[in-house]
């Protein structure tokens, strides 16, 4: 497939996402949108960062940075074995397009399977805080680094309102993700030396 089929699907899949997104956390599938350049311009302060951001006046503000990615080839087992360090990377840049003001969400797409929703652990030291995860990946820790879940199940079990309270509250630790970030890097760096 050329690249215009290619970036065709990324906008299909964006845009679908994006609806999907406006449901859950607003209850209007047209409350969000792709992002003008859809992320390429998220150094700007008056942009939403990220793929997805929101297009209308929203009762509860959105505290994610949402990163569109298609790896279709991914199963669950392929996520542990090869895909391991594409993942790694795409969490580690998210978290640097997200800021300190935003948490970093990646949904990532597959072939003939849900989407899989993977974010950092925003609160290492409290996993009660939120709903179990399907998965963690852990690197140098106690505590999965990052989490991941099918699509359907974060927007089932993780609701807006509490995602809301506790970004607002400090009950997400942000730090975490720059720990995180750091840990990425580390581990990334050790397995090229291999």
């Amino acid at each position: 497939m050329d690249n215009k089929g290619k970036k065709g699907k990324g906008d299909n899949f964006e845009r679908l996402m994006a609806r999907r997104i406006g449901e859950w956390w607003e209850g209007d599938k047209d409350a969000f949108w792709r992002t003008s350049g859809s992320g390429s311009r998220a150094h700007r302060d008056d942009i939403h960062p990220g793929d997805i951001g929101p297009v209308k006046n929203l009762k509860t503000p959105f505290p994610f940075c949402i990163e569109c990615r298609n790896r279709e080839s991914w199963s669950i087992d392929e996520i542990f074995k090869s895909s391991v360090p594409d993942l790694l990377v795409w969490t580690a840049e998210n978290i640097d397009v997200a800021g300190p003001s935003y948490l970093s969400l990646i949904i990532a797409k597959r072939k003939y399977a849900s989407p899989l929703a993977v974010f950092p652990n925003w609160n290492l030291k409290d996993l009660s805080v939120l709903p179990a995860p399907s998965m963690g990946v852990y690197i140098d820790n106690e505590f999965p680094s990052i989490i991941i879940t099918p699509l359907d199940t974060f927007l089932k079990e993780y609701k807006p309102s509490p995602i809301y309270t506790i970004s607002t509250t400090g009950g997400f630790n942000k730090k975490a993700e720059y720990i995180i970030k750091k840990d990425i890097e580390r581990y990334l760096a050790s397995i090229k030396k291999e």
